[in-house]
C-alpha cells in the first residue's frame, strides 16, 4: 500500500504527521498546520490519539483508538455504557485526560486496552495503515513516538517514521519477531475504519 509521507516539523508533532499521512492515504491533503491545531497539539505533551480521533470524526471518518493509558479493561467486548462508567470513575478520581477520552468515546470507537501485534496485522491485512507508538529514549528522557505502520510480509513489518532529524529514508522495515519483542505490552494505536 502506498502512503504519502509527511515529516514532522518539530519533536512534538509526530501524531500530527502520522494523522496527516493517514488522511493523505484516504485522499485528503490537509496542511500540517491545520492538522496540528485540529488535534490540539501542544509543545508540552504533543497530541493524544483521542484528540486525533475527534479531528478525524470532524472530517467525516470513523476512527478507532486503542489505549490503556487512563482507562484499562481486559474485557475485549466492553459495551459503550460500561466503558463510559469506567471513564466517569477516572474523571471522579481527578484524571484530566479522562474528559478527552469520554468526548471521543461518545463519537468514536474506543478500546481501553493496547493493540496487539495480531490486531495490527489484521488491520494492515485490510489495507488500513495504523498509527502506533513506541517508547524511545531522547535527550536522556523516555518518551513515546508515533509512527505509521503500513504493511507486512512473512518476515517484516513496514512503517514510516516522521522524525524530523532522521537522515535515513522514512520507510523502515523491522523483523516481525523483533517488533513482537518490542510490543510485548502492546501499543496505543489509531486507524480509520
Amino acid at each position: 500500500m502506498h502512503v504519502p509521507f509527511s515529516r514532522q516539523p518539530s519533536y512534538y508533532t509526530c501524531v500530527a504527521a502520522c494523522t496527516k499521512m493517514l488522511l493523505a492515504y484516504r485522499g485528503k491533503e490537509i496542511p500540517m498546520g491545520t492538522v496540528i491545531r485540529g488535534i490540539r497539539t501542544t509543545k508540552q505533551d504533543g497530541a493524544t490519539f483521542e484528540n486525533a480521533g475527534l479531528f478525524l470524526v470532524s472530517l467525516g471518518h470513523k476512527p478507532v483508538v486503542f489505549s490503556d493509558e487512563t482507562v484499562r479493561s481486559k474485557n475485549r467486548r466492553l459495551r459503550r455504557k460500561e466503558l463510559l462508567l469506567l471513564i466517569d470513575k477516572e474523571i471522579e478520581d481527578g484524571d484530566a485526560h479522562a474528559h478527552v477520552i469520554k468526548e471521543f468515546a461518545l463519537v468514536g470507537e474506543f478500546h481501553p486496552r493496547n493493540m496487539t501485534l495480531r490486531d495490527i496485522l489484521a488491520v494492515l491485512a485490510k489495507e488500513c495503515p495504523v498509527i502506533i507508538t513506541i517508547r524511545i529514549r531522547w535527550k536522556k528522557t523516555d518518551m513515546y513516538h508515533a509512527m505509521l505502520a503500513f504493511g507486512f510480509n512473512k518476515k517484516y513489518i513496514y512503517y514510516l517514521d516522521p522524525t524530523p532529524s532522521r537522515k535515513a529514508p522514512p520507510e523502515v522495515r523491522v523483523r516481525k519477531k523483533d517488533f513482537a519483542k518490542a510490543m510485548r505490552q502492546g501499543t496505543e494505536a489509531l486507524y480509520i475504519r
